[in-house]
């Protein structure tokens, strides 16, 4: 009978053992399903992070060439499957070099970020703003015939010229030159379509600057 107690005990010692030992481990897997569960969400966060650095310009934030080329081709496929207008907008700052070299450059990233802030405020959410080179600027716009992207180019001269953005060595005034282009179904890429504008916006350049081409 003492044998057989002992042993019981025994016996009840080492089940509250695997009780506690059990009860350990489940809290330690919860533990580990929390860690991975925030490593997760964190990696996941950081990818998106690096998703949207790779498409967007650092100063402006908008978006970059990168991502304008490659949404370009899906925008033209759909315009060319349901027979609806696209257009696009190829403006630079006028005389931007003179602007760097009398205010500073970094004035002169300061006139990119006015100018880009001003923009975005008269497009859709469904058009695609994008910076391709130093003071060179592009609007990719669904579903709007050169007519009204004509207006929408006249509507930002205006309202760039109107701009007094404030510097370190004093106030900057400035001009854009801007070509208008409608996809045509003769162009066989993007490229096409924007050499097109950019001949245009060659032409505003030639024809005085702060000046809207779309013929």
């Amino acid at each position: 009978t003492l044998f057989f107690g002992v042993l019981l005990r025994q016996v009840n010692e080492t089940n509250d053992l695997l009780l506690q030992s059990n009860n350990a481990l489940e809290s330690l897997a919860q533990n580990l399903e929390s860690e991975i569960q925030k490593k997760t969400a964190e990696l996941q966060k950081a990818n998106e992070m690096l998703m949207q650095l790779a498409i967007t310009d650092p100063l402006t934030h908008i978006y970059n060439r990168r991502y304008l080329e490659e949404n370009a081709t899906r925008e033209i496929a759909h315009a060319a499957r349901y027979r609806t207008p696209l257009s696009l907008i190829l403006f630079d700052i006028d005389f931007f070099k003179v602007i760097n070299d009398t205010y500073g450059h970094q004035s002169g990233d300061n006139v990119l970020i006015c100018i880009t802030q001003s923009v975005k405020t008269r497009i859709r959410k469904d058009d695609i703003f994008a910076r391709i080179g130093g003071e060179e600027f592009v609007l990719l716009l669904p579903s709007i015939s050169v007519e009204q992207a004509v207006i929408l180019a006249e509507e930002i001269k205006e309202s760039i010229a109107s701009l007094v953005i404030p510097s370190i060595n004093g106030s900057v005034s400035c001009t854009v030159s801007l070509g208008v282009s409608e996809f045509q179904p003769q162009f066989k890429s993007f490229s096409e379509f924007l050499n097109d504008a950019d001949q245009k916006l060659y032409r505003a350049k030639e024809s005085g600057r702060n000046t809207v081409i779309w013929e």
